[in-house]
């Protein structure tokens, strides 16, 4: 029986010609470099989370507890919590740097399954527009990512106890990883049946898959008094953030994820499908689409519904393109290695356009920009500065009003403050915003009606407004 073109009958490590090497190498420091570009050239952020991610990290060096926050998540924050003491550049660099890891264990992941020109892997990865936008956020993309394809690429080497491990912590980072922890154990449970695997190694990988969560949830409870696994039995803890359709992450992801990566994708599904025994694998890649597909349509666990949320799928899909851009140029045809080509050259010409930043064709962009109410609280906060700086308090709940003053956890500047307005003392300084207040506590209705109540300047037409208690 003659080799495929896709993938050889045992799979192996990449033994690549030296071109190879060197293409690798050249792709890998070239969409790192657009990504630390797109880092260093933005203002603003892909999403405010990042702002609240990184001072929470930040924070648990004036407070330890706070490393076991459910919000934003103890995988995530153990993984941010050492840059985060130095600044959000630097967490930014940290996290770009294990992005570069990833695209690395993705290239052996692919060799391992048997996928020819897996050398294509970074400019088939790198150059996936969301991975130049999410790489270096301080968000849980990255981390969630890199623990996911090490996971994957555990299991096929093999090394079952770390493959554990690793899906063991993926809940610890996102909440919807444990749905991929339990296809992991379900997987693993039915390859040991068919090809009886050693039950010993089994169970300790079990063993292992289940140790991340049962230690995290028994060090906060030793800690703080709480089980922060109890979260998984509220399906729906608010209804702030909706839902919508099953198909809604479809279209909103296909200028992310990149149209010609998701051409290629599409060439190569087929081989991908008819090779299932070898790379049967990847399933949790399309799982996690489908995911949360479901939870947005059931509006289950605070989902948003934001692209953002996919983007660890980008090595799967980086994976499905280079099967794709290898059939092509298998084919005894110099318009398929033509085809091939400028398909191949279609992913940098994606990521450097970034038309999924464009707000229209008359409004190009390739990087972040800040949102114009962050400068709207800047004007704020300092007419809070100039004309009331004895306040006693200034809250604020947009996450940036923190990040800009440096508040961090300290009782007279507060952000994502929870008190209610009539338990803030006189003198308290409301810095109301129309993006979160309303719904997080601080109505614009009830400030302007209560008598305890002063508005004492608006900003920008009344996006920001800076109330004061006066009695």
């Amino acid at each position: 029986m003659t080799d495929s073109p896709i993938s050889s009958p045992r799979p192996v490590l990449p033994a690549w010609t030296r071109p190879e090497r060197i293409f690798f190498y050249a792709s890998l420091a070239a969409g790192l470099a657009w990504s630390a570009f797109v880092m260093l050239a933005s203002t603003g952020w892909s999403l405010d989370d990042e702002l609240a991610h990184y001072l929470r990290s930040h924070s648990v060096w004036q407070n330890p507890a706070l490393i076991f926050d459910s919000w934003t998540r103890v995988g995530r924050n153990l993984f941010h919590v050492l840059p985060a003491y130095f600044s959000l550049a630097a967490a930014r660099w940290w996290t770009l740097a294990f992005a570069g890891l990833a695209v690395v264990l993705t290239t052996l992941l692919a060799g391992r399954l048997g996928v020819r020109r897996s050398w294509l892997i970074p400019l088939a990865l790198c150059f996936q527009p969301w991975f130049a936008e999410l790489s270096w956020g301080v968000l849980t993309q990255t981390p969630f990512m890199l623990v996911l394809v090490g996971g994957i690429l555990a299991l096929v080497c093999r090394r079952l106890v770390l493959s554990g491990l690793c899906f063991g912590f993926l809940p610890l980072i996102r909440h919807e990883g444990l749905a991929l922890m339990g296809l992991w154990g379900a997987l693993l449970l039915v390859r040991a049946i068919l090809r009886r695997e050693k039950w010993q190694t089994v169970i300790l990988a079990g063993v292992a898959s289940a140790a991340p969560l049962v230690i995290y949830n028994a060090a906060a409870w030793l800690c703080i008094g709480e089980l922060p696994s109890l979260i998984f039995l509220s399906a729906k803890p608010t209804e702030l953030y909706g839902h919508g359709t099953l198909w809604h992450f479809i279209p909103i992801s296909i200028l992310p994820a990149g149209v010609f990566t998701l051409i290629l994708a599409a060439i190569g599904l087929p081989a991908i499908l008819r090779d299932w025994r070898v790379t049967w694998p990847l399933v949790f890649f399309p799982t996690w689409f489908v995911l949360h597909s479901v939870i947005f349509w059931k509006g289950l666990f605070a989902s948003a519904g934001y692209y953002h949320f996919l983007m660890p799928a980008a090595p799967g899909l980086a994976i499905a393109a280079v099967y794709g851009a290898t059939i092509l140029f298998s084919k005894a045809s110099l318009a398929a290695s033509r085809i091939a080509l400028i398909l191949l050259g279609g992913l940098v010409v994606q990521s450097l356009l970034m038309l999924h930043f464009w707000h229209s064709p008359l409004k190009p962009r390739v990087t972040l920009v800040r949102d114009p109410i962050t400068r709207t609280i800047d004007a704020a906060l300092a007419w809070q500065k100039e004309e009331r700086p004895k306040a006693p308090v200034v809250v604020c709940h947009h996450i940036y009003a923190a990040y800009h003053e440096q508040w961090v956890e300290t009782p007279a500047r507060r952000a994502l403050d929870v008190t209610p307005p009539e338990a803030l003392p006189v003198g308290a300084i409301v810095v109301w915003e129309d993006r979160y207040a309303d719904v997080t506590g601080l109505p614009l209705a009830t400030l302007r009606k209560a008598p305890d109540w002063h508005e004492c300047q608006d900003f920008d037409g009344g996006s920001v407004c800076v109330f004061e208690k006066i009695r």
